[in-house]
């Protein structure tokens, strides 16, 4: 068994794909899964599963429509990468400083190269951000609820599904 976070896109957003964690607890667990454990309302979860995270994800988002009739965006990583990610991260000594500031954007595929770097020529010294792969670090110095580069915006850039979770959540997921 693989201990995996699935990371739910746009659930319990602004009254919008209302999902109750404690009902998605119990709907995984009745399709077999092992370990379950939600963490706060934004659609993260622990699960252990003997599947690759390719089955899983196909099982989960049948869950999901099956019992809740939601069709969003699944992303999932063994849970033992986040440690790797957090490691990975480029803006460390920023993280230190001003921890609110970062973000790590999971993304359901690896963009093209040539879409990230279109979107690099957005970065600046006070919102910055790298692609490693399937990850998304971003540092962003104004806040996020004043940055136009949203969530949306590296979708719609990167031609990409992209899931945002702050520092504090993804370390806690790391060790959850």
């Amino acid at each position: 068994m693989t201990a995996y976070i699935v990371f739910l896109r746009g659930v319990n957003v602004s009254g919008k794909n209302k999902l109750p964690m404690a009902d998605l607890r119990t709907a995984l667990e009745e399709a077999g899964y092992h370990g379950v454990r939600t963490y706060i309302q934004s659609g993260n979860v622990h699960i252990e599963s003997a599947d690759n995270p390719s089955d899983l994800k196909v099982k989960i988002q049948d869950v999901l429509r099956n019992n809740f009739q939601l069709e969003v965006p699944v992303m999932i990583r063994k849970q033992a990468d986040l440690v790797q990610i957090l490691a990975n991260n480029p803006y460390a000594l920023e993280t230190l400083e001003e921890p609110r500031f970062m973000s790590f954007g999971f993304l359901s595929n690896v963009p093209d190269q040539e879409k990230i770097d279109e979107v690099m020529s957005y970065a600046s010294e006070i919102e910055k951000f790298a692609i490693d792969n399937d990850i998304l670090y971003f540092y962003c110095g104004t806040g996020f609820g004043k940055t136009k580069l949203t969530n949306a915006f590296f979708e719609r850039k990167l031609v990409v599904d992209c899931t945002m979770r702050n520092y504090n959540t993804t370390k806690k997921l790391s060790q959850f």
